[in-house]
């Protein structure tokens, strides 16, 4: 083995300074027309724009679900256009619309439009959101016609929205650069997550309160390793901790209550059996709009009693969740103001632990949507879906009203399947878009529906979130009766679909061969990486030749022992679409590259923290930008290159 040393030389980290096309602002202004329904849109000088004198203002009113308005960039010509391409992505300032709604913009190329990307939700005061180009798919952006912006998800309604500052800018912040940033420790958390399991009708049982609570040997070792051996390799643990403690300050929960011990039991068996667990506050009492300031206290004691005991576990395992499933009955601005409050409290024990949190409205998509990220950089944002409810909720007797009538997915005629998909595909854009991490808390379907309805919406639902690399936690895995289950304790057997679409059981089989050049989903580089193991090497298909895989959003985290091999006998790229690290080694990685190329970027290359080895390997590095150390230390194997 020949070593061939390098020399690296660390340049400035300070990026090349793109100029800034302006769409619309006080000065150069592409906006060559507007347009409108259900409303009126003006530029105008008053109510305080963002920025400069003036900005656009749309009254609206509509009864039929939707409201709109154009800004036209070529002059209503379907030919010609601004040209967009260059650059990664558009940034919008806005403000306004009634409580519930969001705004949505589409970009147009003459008569080809692409479908519409969340910008954010009601919200009293300015905010500016950085949308990637990338997630405005059927476009061609060398030829821009117009933007359309939309108000949707209430029914009806009258209000105002503004829109200023619209420019095209070549890279955003990213990677905990600023406070309101996820950081990689957070991303890489969040990237691990695959398939998981709620530990459902258990400790959150309340409805068991006083007697017969807790069931303390329905999740016993046995049962848990049976399903971390099918696949399940992360665990939501839900918890009625509010119920448990008096009504009255200082709400202490007994030391002596059994839930404690069984908690400890999961904590225990999650390190011993090598899976993650989240520890959730769970069928707490709720908060509301009338209420969120004076039900602070109560949760504020009782996150002191869960961090006092729990505070000292290690992050990168364990998880907190701090309210399940916030009601329509407090807007998200209140529950943001709640959270707020609730977060300094669990951060003066720890600072490292990954919170978990969403949106109101039962942390349905729609909530998620229609609120706003935080300042907090290690939060993971969680939604559920159980969509369509009358499907999935069919036949239960605890349901309002009970034993809704038996339906079949999907509903002939009802787009059932691709409402289901365009939710999922809404999350990951909102996360893309909000630079956040997002994960699925809970889903299922009821055991009453039909088999082969249970196993189209479970393969739906499962494929989908594969696709957008949405990590997810099945709701109630064993109760097979008025619930949601699918595993026979008493024989240790799944419903053979469940199995096949979730990939568990005998269909748990990880893939090592990259065949995608896909940022993520089936045949992915990515999906390869977190499903392998320590000392796995993945492989690239043969169709992979001279092709590029070009990573979005966040770096390749490597976490494990692993290697990356091309024998294909051709190159192979490696790049990213924003100016952060290609690769990113935790500390205690030990990672090798095997005849890769990286393309580099505006900024670093590699931030290495743990032990990197490149082999036959070729850094390609554009001026400006680096190969960052961070304390790690690279090796090298064979005749290895670092070129300009």
């Amino acid at each position: 083995m020949r070593i061939f040393l390098l020399v690296f030389i660390v340049l400035s980290s300070t990026m090349a300074i793109i100029a800034q096309p302006t769409v619309y602002a006080d000065g150069p202004d592409l906006v060559t027309g507007t347009w409108n329904v259900n409303g009126t849109v003006q530029n105008v000088t008053t109510d305080s724009p963002y920025q400069g004198t003036k900005h656009y203002k749309f009254n609206y009113s509509f009864t039929e679900w939707w409201a709109g308005f154009g800004l036209n960039l070529n002059n209503w010509s379907n030919t010609g256009g601004r040209n967009f391409s260059g650059y990664q992505n558009i940034k919008i300032a806005f403000r306004g619309m009634t409580s519930g709604m969001q705004l949505k913009v589409r970009l147009k190329t003459g008569t080809v439009e692409s479908q519409d990307v969340l910008v954010g939700a009601n919200t009293s005061s300015y905010q500016v959101v950085t949308i990637p180009l990338s997630t405005f798919s059927n476009v061609n952006l060398t030829t821009i016609t117009e933007l359309v912006f939309s108000l949707s998800n209430v029914q009806s309604a009258s209000g105002t929205v503004y829109v200023d500052d619209i420019k095209l800018t070549a890279s955003i912040p990213y990677l905990g650069q600023n406070a309101n940033h996820t950081s990689i420790n957070t991303w890489r958390r969040a990237a691990a997550m695959g398939k998981g399991v709620n530990c459902s009708n258990w400790l959150e049982a309340y409805w068991l309160l006083p007697n017969n609570y807790p069931e303390v040997n329905k999740y016993n070792r046995a049962l848990v390793q049976n399903l971390v051996n099918a696949g399940m390799k992360h665990f939501r643990l839900p918890v009625t901790f509010e119920r448990l403690a008096p009504n009255t300050p200082p709400y202490t929960i007994p030391t002596n209550q059994t839930m404690w011990r069984l908690v400890d039991s999961m904590v225990l068996w999650a390190q011993q059996m090598d899976f993650t667990l989240i520890i959730c506050n769970h069928h707490g009492y709720d908060v509301t709009d009338a209420n969120f300031n004076s039900e602070l206290p109560r949760k504020t004691a009782i996150w002191q009693q869960i961090m006092t005991r729990y505070q000292n576990l290690n992050p990168e395992r364990y998880f907190f969740e701090l309210f399940n499933e916030p009601t329509n009955n407090i807007n998200n601005t209140n529950l943001k103001t709640f959270f707020n409050g609730l977060i300094p409290v669990i951060r003066s024990y720890n600072t490292n632990h990954s919170l978990i949190l969403g949106g109101n409205f039962w942390n349905s998509a729609e909530g998620l949507f229609t609120s706003q990220t935080y300042s907090d950089p290690n939060i993971i944002y969680t939604f559920h879906d159980y969509e369509p409810y009358e499907f999935t909720h069919q036949g239960m007797s605890w349901t309002t009203p009970p034993y809704l009538a038996a339906r079949v997915f999907p509903l002939a005629g009802s787009g059932d399947s691709l409402a289901l998909v365009n939710n999922i595909n809404q999350v990951a854009t909102w996360a893309d878009t909000s630079g956040v991490p997002v994960m699925m808390g809970e889903f299922g379907c009821a055991t009453s529906a039909t088999a082969s309805s249970r196993c189209s919406w479970i393969n739906t639902i499962s494929n989908a979130c594969r696709a957008k690399g949405i990590g997810w936690y099945y709701w109630d895995a064993i109760s097979l009766s008025d619930a949601f289950g699918f595993y026979n304790t008493s024989n240790n057997t799944m419903i053979p679909c469940f199995s096949s679409a979730m990939r568990l059981g005998s269909s748990n089989v990880c893939t090592l061969n990259v065949t995608s050049d896909a940022n993520q989903g089936p045949g992915s580089l990515r999906e390869a990486v977190n499903c392998a193991s320590n000392g796995d090497i993945i492989t690239f298909a043969t169709a992979l030749a001279n092709d590029t895989i070009k990573l979005v959003n966040t770096p390749l985290i490597m976490s494990k022992n692993i290697t990356l091999n091309n024998a294909t006998g051709s190159p192979l790229y490696i790049t990213s679409q924003w100016p952060n690290p290609i690769i990113y080694t935790g500390t205690s990685a030990t990672t090798k590259l095997e005849n890769i190329t990286l393309l580099g970027k505006d900024e670093s290359i590699i931030d290495n923290r743990g032990i990197l080895t490149l082999k036959a390997s070729t850094i390609k590095l554009k001026s400006g930008s680096q190969m960052k150390q961070s304390n790690g230390n690279i090796l090298f194997e064979g005749n290895n290159i670092l070129r300009y």
